[in-house]
């Protein structure tokens, strides 16, 4: 009995190893293709590599809770686009199987928004804007955060009737935090006691709205699709 079931096992792993094989080496192929890079890129600038795989905290020997609020927020980015990701996946399978209207523009609002916040997620985690734009590709901050503008705007227009049949009124409160942490970073930090407490918060903020819209909309497309023409 034991043996016919160690037999299903493994005739089970094996059928599961042949039907992921293409999933392993593209998930697992393209991290190792990544981690290697590291090293190559670590030997090539003269860096130690666990500059580039350790913790920051422990790399500057600082303290656990060093940079707290920001790591937080880079989960929530995180989040956002791993909600949208997988709406944008469920709701082209609902599409093709009949469950939901093929003319829904669903799909592609969902996958927008994963990229633009994979997009701000890179920026905010690596700091792209405000140092290694400028400081590296000699690129200044405010072309940096036109150009987003920019995407945002093409974002909006492009997707202007998906969103007006979600709850937009979170959309613009979390545009409303944005808008105040850029404004307060263009201020002198003596003006405001506690500066960095409403730059970073008003952001914080800001990306906890932008979850909390993108996971609404993905919950409304999912259950109650909506006709976009």
């Amino acid at each position: 009995m034991a043996q016919v079931q160690v037999k299903e096992v493994v005739h089970e792993a094996l059928g599961q190893a042949r039907e992921l094989s293409g999933t392993f080496v593209l998930v697992f192929g393209t991290a190792l293709a990544g981690l290697l890079g590291l090293v190559w890129l670590a030997g090539s600038v003269e860096v130690p590599i666990a500059q580039f795989t350790r913790d920051p905290a422990a790399v500057m020997n600082g303290p656990f809770y060093a940079g707290a609020l920001s790591n937080v927020g880079v989960l929530l980015w995180c989040a956002a686009a791993a909600v949208c990701f997988f709406g944008a996946s469920l709701l082209s399978a609902r599409i093709q199987s009949g469950l939901a209207a093929p003319v829904v523009d669903g799909p592609r609002f969902l996958l927008a928004s994963a990229l633009f916040t994979c997009l701000l997620l890179v920026d905010d985690l690596f700091m792209l804007h405000d140092l290694v734009l400028p400081e590296y590709l000699q690129l200044r901050e405010r072309y940096v955060i036109l150009t987003y503008g920019l995407l945002m705007l093409a974002y909006l227009l492009r997707f202007r009737r998906q969103i007006l049949q979600t709850d937009w009124l979170v959309l613009v409160v979390a545009g409303g935090f944005f808008s105040c942490s850029i404004v307060v970073d263009k201020l002198p930090e003596t003006l405001l006691p506690m500066h960095h407490v409403f730059e970073d918060g008003a952001k914080f903020l800001g990306i906890l709205g932008w979850l909390l819209y993108l996971g609404r909309s993905t919950r409304q497309l999912l259950t109650e699709p909506a006709d976009v023409r």
